[in-house]
């Protein structure tokens, strides 16, 4: 795509801007396609790792959750690339940034699955859920005021 191109693509609505948690139809339509994409990858996260620490496959809860965390995080760029942000598809400057966001966050709630369920002794379902459940929220501020910020392309 050459400058005169992207300059063409209209801004996405909502990605590095702070007003987005504040109101305005075009971010609220932003935070639930970001909900849908989310969920689909929480979805995926849910059944893989249940799946791989259940009693018939016993992988370790890191590893399970690990796993889980992968096939989602293709799930999640995807989705997030070109429903959520309709961003221009720009792998080179969003890719990175992406990854880097997600891998953080899936190195914390490994880690943390794996206290839950075995310092802690809630179990795989127990810990898992909460990771699913807290995941989504910090994966939105990461991605909506770094990974898709910065660059005022999207597909319309």
């Amino acid at each position: 795509m050459t400058g005169t191109e992207r300059s063409a693509l209209p801004k996405s609505p909502c990605a590095g801007d702070p007003s987005v948690l504040v109101g305005g139809r075009d971010r609220l339509w932003t935070l639930l396609r970001f909900a849908l994409v989310g969920s689909l990858a929480t979805a995926t996260y849910l059944a893989v790792s249940l799946f791989l620490s259940s009693s018939s496959v016993r992988l370790a809860p890191w590893a399970a959750s690990l796993a889980g965390f992968a096939l989602s995080f293709i799930v999640s760029y995807v989705g997030h690339l070109f429903f959520t942000y309709r961003a221009a598809p720009d792998h080179v400057f969003y890719g990175p940034r992406f990854a880097l966001a997600t891998l953080a966050l899936i190195f914390i709630f490994s880690a943390f699955s794996q206290i839950l369920a075995i310092d802690f002794a809630l179990g795989r379902l127990w810990s898992n859920g909460l990771v699913a459940a807290l995941f989504p929220p910090c994966s939105f501020l990461l991605h909506t005021f770094w990974s898709f910020a910065g660059r005022p392309e999207s597909l319309g």
